[in-house]
């Protein structure tokens, strides 16, 4: 038998104190590290070579053998002496010989144990009599003789081994888990209601995603099965079904959720009570079991001031876990069952469905690049275009505009960037959701930031998804303090969150209180880690409860140390724990303060303390590749002869000297329990947040403010600037306490104020503008005197991003004087003082006033080139005369000429033309169309001169607005946007696409083609808008898809859905402008489906449960924004028409339709107040016979027919059969019958070719009306039926009851 072989066998079972270990749990590395080092010392051995000095020596006999005994055979009598108690009397001499040799050699492996304290008291090397008869051979052997070199050697190479075998059954018994506090294997004890709570909750969220998913037969019993109240309430709560967004296409794919299934949960407690193992133990498990998914978050103490830190680590977290998922079902099952064959990747799922917000959100959490395939080296815009537009160009002379050129102009929207954060945020949520259930645990969320807080709401309160989604929040109930802590904050939005007539849309918020164990819990723990009776623990219980009162981390602490005090300890040869309570009572440290109790053990273990201190100041997750950069790089420079230290650093080196093994310490930090490894890469986090904060603690004020601030200065040395971007808040945090000694030296005060600079861009890329704005004045601050001069662009940037900081967060006053600070700047030229005019000029517009921004604006421009005149006659001739060369202009209108111009990556022309573009939207809400017209009209000319801006797409639809809706030439103004929609794609920026489709097609577009066709672009808008963060133009896109939805005859049913969710999406975005024209539509839609009167006695009305007309005109009239009040005007005379009150729509067409016509020429409401009012005057002048209305009848009447009297391809599809119709009420108010009848039936063929149902249903109304007059009875009642049912197909059910009550019999 080999002597690996022994070893191994003589391992498998060791004898302790007569009783037989059994050592399975413990691998064999322990032995294979002894065993090396035993063949390395063999190695060494004077036997192991042939030394003939060796073999020639004169030694004096000392056993009856002469030859040398071998070191192996050493070894293996040492092994044959533990095993084998006596030897047979009748052995042989050679077997004589053999046992002389062993007790020699046993004698030899003796002689130099003793002094080196190598002792057996464990019996572990054989039995004590043998060892005592040894001993004394050695010292009988001794006295008679003289030692020889060799025996000298022989003695050196036994130590050797004896060394090596003592630290192996040493590190054996250490390996050992019987004798270890093993608290990750016990289970919850005292937590029977929290964890009822918790399951009770999560088993409602999941119930309702089985019972409202479509399965097959097996999931369909199971979804019957469920019967618990809930679902019965719900059942007879007449809720409607999912409503269809303009997502929905495709109608096979539509869901029937009929609940809101997203719930807050808020796990409170003191620290150390178990909210967190709570959590993770028992619902992780529960989630991981119906493969949902269950990821985790956490906030720091050290990194509160970086925004979404805990929520941006969740996603990751669900990143790791979706690249190691499985395909699912397309339906959103995860009951992979031989029925659901069809299924997709949900990673091919997101890489489809997110094509245009993966660039924004793969910045923000870089894992989902990895988990869609998503590849940030192609141009993202280029990818996402592929078949997406019918407007066709030459891709040869396409030119992506330099990136450089976009960044000194700032964000298309300074907000864009919030806006956008939420949406990709929702909707990356959404598609999760859609797939399998998911549970967000954020732990700790009283060190949460604001930002944080909003998007949770933002998350929570998403009414397009009600998919299942349980978020869980933990956190310190004595630590969140305030009214206005973002935690409270949180609870008091969610619980009070809900929408109009939709309860059910709440989100439930429920809390769940976690105690302190109780004596008896304290017990049941402390049976099933000491494995030990009831009656056993109990007086242990009591004294642990009396010095901690019941807090299981405090308990576990204490625990620790009494195990290391030896008061707790597994005695191996009765195979229990065994302890001393009285000793306890008297000598363990008292658990009420575990800061104090962690800090007392880390004194005891200094090195740990030195690299849990520096570890703690990284966060509570920190990677070993950065605290080993600290630790070389604080010690390099304590080493450092040429770096003057000061006091406090020379007390720092010497309590820190840092003289040890990085990673060995870090081995042993994990050993006792103050550190874990983190699951998905070589990174660690601390066991628990008193642990670092005791870390932190522990080390003198003196002490720590210089280790804190050496951290910081090696991280901002050291780190690469990938890392130190996103490491920045923390690096700050580190030097922010000792910014006045960074800044004595000039170089040091330039790099803190670049990291100033990169902590606001960062913020501001995340959104959170309120630390952006804080950041970026502590970095103005740090501006030396000579600033603009020394440093121009560093300080233009600065000024200028803290003025948009500061209006994000509606900061007006700041950020008037940032932005004056610029303007009065004579060092800055006139084009870099443009950047700060935009965001003077949207306040204007917020504040109502437009008009005050435009001259201060108009004289800049004037400085870069740009001539605006001021006012009065030449602004009315300039606008004119313009607008009529560029209306005959052949070379402006050829898209070949379009196609050549060059594309100019100047940060100079790109501000000029985003400035006209801000002035041209102050022009147009301010009501002041010449001013609007000349800066269009220069923005053109200024592309023609310099070259395509990312703003000259835009530019060239407001032209094709001006022509299509000022001189009514559709066709001139339908090729300049067309020609605008196809540089979209020369300039490969999709910021202001979004708003370039809303103007196309909502001014132009629609004189051309049929509005069903517009619609498709206008949905293409919408989601362009919304993954660009151009939320105005995305929910102007929306709003007039439900308009064309109105007047195209969509069902008014589908149609009240689609208003209802995208008029809360308006009121998510902030879009208060939009969402107002959206809730008069809205409110035409709802009464005429009947769910609100439309008469109150003095004329029609809009009011109901969309808005009250007489507080919304009262607002406005406070605002005095008459845009508002004549489209209120204009949609009130829309409904009269169709509800059938044609005498107040006359009387309201008389009040306000030359108005409307004026302020808002060439809007489809608009267009459709023009047929309306004509169908009404036509009405009142054959029942009155009164000249004014058939004047004004006609008057109207003559505007559609310019319209539809075209040449072919230039006819306005959309209002033909309305002008045949108005035709036909002509020739009857004329007499002129059969005339009429024929001109009737053509309208009505035509409008039910275009399927615009409520235009028929009109047309045989009317029809009806002039057969009631002529007598013929029959056809009457046939029309009015067909009236009816038409109507009642449309959805129209207030005018349906109307028509019925007014049939005749």
């Amino acid at each position: 038998m080999t002597l690996a072989t022994e070893s191994n066998t003589a391992r498998s079972s060791s004898t302790i104190h007569g009783r037989k270990i059994d050592n399975q749990r413990h691998s064999n590395d322990h032995t294979c590290f002894a065993l090396a080092e035993l063949d390395d010392a063999l190695q060494d051995s004077p036997m192991s070579h042939n030394d003939d000095d060796n073999k020639n020596k004169d030694v004096l006999p000392m056993t009856s053998s002469s030859n040398p005994p071998s070191p192996c055979f050493s070894a293996q009598a040492r092994h044959n002496s533990n095993s084998t108690s006596s030897q047979s009397s009748d052995v042989t001499n050679e077997e004589g010989n053999n046992k002389v040799e062993e007790e020699s050699s046993k004698d030899f492996l003796f002689r130099d144990s003793q002094d080196d304290d190598v002792t057996d008291d464990d019996g572990i090397y054989g039995s004590s009599e043998l060892h005592s008869t040894l001993l004394q051979k050695r010292r009988h052997s001794s006295s008679t003789r003289t030692t020889t070199a060799w025996e000298v050697r022989q003695v050196d190479l036994h130590r050797n081994i004896m060394t090596a075998l003592q630290r192996s059954c040493k590190e054996v018994l250490d390996g050992l888990t019987v004798n270890k506090l093993q608290f990750d294997k016990v289970g919850l004890h005292g937590r029977e209601e929290e964890t009822k709570q918790l399951l009770g909750i999560w088993d409602s969220v999941y119930q309702k995603h089985v019972w409202s998913k479509p399965r097959g037969q097996k999931q369909n019993e199971e979804r019957e099965e469920w019967t618990t109240d809930l679902q019965r309430q719900e059942q007879h709560m007449n809720t409607p079904a999912l409503i269809p967004t303009l997502d929905s296409d495709d109608s096979n794919t539509k869901r029937t959720t009929l609940v809101n299934n997203k719930v807050l949960t808020v796990v409170e407690g003191l620290s150390g009570v178990g909210k967190s193992r709570l959590v993770s133990s028992v619902l992780k498990k529960q989630v991981q079991r119906k493969r949902a998914y269950f990821v985790v978050g956490k906030f720091d103490m050290k990194q509160f001031d970086e925004p979404f830190k805990g929520i941006i680590m969740a996603m990751e977290d669900l990143c790791d876990q979706l690249l190691c998922d499985l395909p699912v079902d397309p339906s959103g099952s995860f009951y992979m069952t031989p029925e659901s064959m069809d299924s997709v990747d949900i990673k091919e799922l997101l890489h489809q469905t997110l094509k245009l917000e993966l660039p924004f959100l793969v910045t923000i959490f870089p894992k989902l690049q990895s988990v869609t395939s998503y590849d940030c080296s192609v141009d993202g815009t280029d990818v996402l275009d592929k078949g997406n537009h019918n407007i066709t160009c030459d891709h040869s002379q396409t030119v992506v505009v330099d990136e450089t050129a976009a960044e000194g102009i700032g964000s298309i929207n300074i907000k864009a960037n919030a806006d956008r954060l939420k949406h990709c945020f929702r909707k990356f949520i959404q598609i999760i959701c859609s797939v399998s259930p998911l549970v967000i645990h954020l732990d700790d969320t009283h060190w949460a930031d604001q930002e944080s807080m909003d998007l949770l709401y933002q998350i929570l309160t998403d009414t397009s998804n009600r998919d299942a989604l349980m978020v869980v929040c933990s956190y310190r109930s004595n630590e969140r303090r305030g009214e206005h802590h973002p935690m409270t904050t949180l609870i008091d939005r969610i619980s009070t969150f809900t929408t109009k007539e939709k309860p059910i849309w709440s989100v439930p918020v429920h809390t769940i209180t976690v105690h302190n164990l109780s004596v008896e819990a304290l017990n049941s723990f402390l049976q099933d880690l000491l494995s030990g009776g009831s009656n056993e623990t109990m007086e242990l219980a009591q004294v642990l409860y009396d010095k901690t009162q019941g807090n299981i981390f405090f308990a576990n602490q204490v625990l620790i140390s009494l195990h290391k005090q030896g008061l707790l300890e597994y005695n191996i040869g009765i195979g229990k724990w065994i302890w001393d309570a009285q000793k306890i009572l008297e000598q363990a440290p008292p658990g009420d303060n575990v800061v104090d109790l962690v800090k007392e053990k880390l004194l005891r273990d200094t090195e740990a303390m030195q690299l849990l201190a520096i570890a703690a100041y990284l966060g509570s997750h920190f990677s070993r590749a950065n605290l080993i950069m600290v630790v070389e790089g604080i010690r390099a420079k304590s080493t450092d002869s040429t770096r003057k230290i000061n006091k406090n650093d020379r007390l720092l080196y010497s309590l820190l000297p840092l003289d040890f093994d990085v990673n060995a310490l870090i081995h042993h930090c994990h050993q006792e329990e103050y550190i874990q490894p983190l699951a998905t890469n070589d990174g660690f986090h601390f066991l628990h947040d008193r642990i670092q904060e005791a870390a932190l603690s522990v080390l003198p004020d003196l002490v720590f403010f210089s280790l804190k601030y050496e951290v910081g200065r090696v991280l901002l040395a050291k780190l690469p600037e990938d890392q130190l971007e996103s490491m920045v808040f923390i690096v700050l945090g580190l030097l922010s306490d000792r910014q006045s000694q960074l800044s004595e030296d000039r170089e040091d005060k330039m790099a803190l104020l670049n990291l100033y600079k990169l902590a606001g861009h960062r913020a501001s890329s995340f959104s959170a503008f309120t630390a952006a704005s804080k950041h970026f004045q502590s970095a103005i601050e740090l501006l030396p005197d000579d600033c603009w001069k020394s440093h121009y662009e560093l300080t233009l940037d600065l000024y200028s991003s803290a003025a948009e900081a500061e209006y994000t967060v509606a900061n007006f006053k700041s950020m008037t004087e940032l932005c004056y600070k610029i303007l009065n700047e004579p060092s800055v030229s006139p084009t870099n003082k443009l950047r700060v005019t935009h965001i003077l000029i949207d306040t204007a517009v917020i504040k109502h006033k437009p008009r005050e921004s435009m001259q201060v604006v108009s004289s800049l421009l004037k400085n870069c080139g740009v001539n605006i005149p001021n006012g009065g006659v030449s602004i009315a001739f300039t606008a004119v005369f313009g607008l009529a060369r560029t209306k005959f202009s052949k070379k402006m209108q050829n898209p070949d000429t379009i196609a050549k111009l060059p594309i100019t990556n100047i940060t100079g022309d790109a501000q000029i033309m985003k400035t006209l573009d801000h002035l041209a939207t102050a022009a147009y809400v301010g009501n002041n169309p010449e001013f609007f017209t000349v800066v269009v009209l220069k923005s053109i000319q200024y592309t023609f001169n310099h070259g395509i801006t990312i703003y000259s797409p835009a530019a060239f639809a407001l032209i094709g607005l001006l022509l299509s809706c000022f001189i009514d030439d559709f066709a001139a103004g339908w090729k300049f946007a067309s020609n605008g929609l196809a540089m979209l794609k020369r300039v490969k920026c999709k910021d202001v696409e979004s708003r370039t489709i809303f103007v196309s097609y909502t001014y132009c577009a629609h004189w051309i083609m049929p509005m069903k066709d517009c619609m498709k672009h206008l949905l293409q808008g919408y989601k362009i808008g919304l993954s660009t963060g151009d939320l105005m133009s995305a929910t102007f896109c929306a709003h007039f898809w439900c308009e064309y939805a109105l007047y195209t005859g969509m069902p008014l049913a589908d149609l009240d859905s689609n208003m209802t969710s995208y008029a809360e999406q308006m009121k998510d975005f902030g879009q208060a402008m939009v969402l107002l024209g959206h809730k008069m539509v809205h409110q035409v839609v709802q009464i005429l489906r009947g769910k609100a009167g439309h008469n109150d006695g003095t004329g029609i009305i809009l009011s109901g449960d969309v808005m009250d007309q007489e507080e919304t005109l009262n607002e406005l009239s406070v605002a005095n924004d008459e845009f508002m009040m004549l489209a209120m005007q204009r949609y009130r005379l829309i409904l009269a028409c169709y509800i059938g009150d044609y005498e107040n729509g006359a009387t309201l067409a008389m009040q306000c339709m030359d108005k409307c016509c004026k302020a808002l020429p060439g809007q489809p409401a608009t267009v459709m107040a023009r047929f309306c009012s004509s169908i009404c005057y036509y009405a009142m002048a054959r029942k009155t016979r009164k000249r004014r209305y058939l004047q004004e009848a006609k008057r109207q009447h003559k505007f559609l027919r310019s319209w539809s009297d075209r040449p072919k391809d230039k006819i306005n599809p959309n209002f033909v059969h309305r002008e045949v119709l108005l035709s036909a009420e002509l020739d009857a108010f004329r007499g002129k019958i059969e005339s009429a009848f024929q001109k009737y039936e053509v309208a009505i063929r035509m409008a039910g070719r275009c399927g615009i149902v409520q235009d028929q249903a009109l047309t045989n109304e009317r029809y009806a009306a002039l057969c009631l007059e002529q007598g013929n009875h029959e056809e009457y009642y046939f029309r009015m039926n067909a009236a009816i049912c038409l109507y009642s197909e449309w959805g129209a059910s207030a005018k349906v009851q109307k028509l019925r009550s007014v049939l005749k019999p």
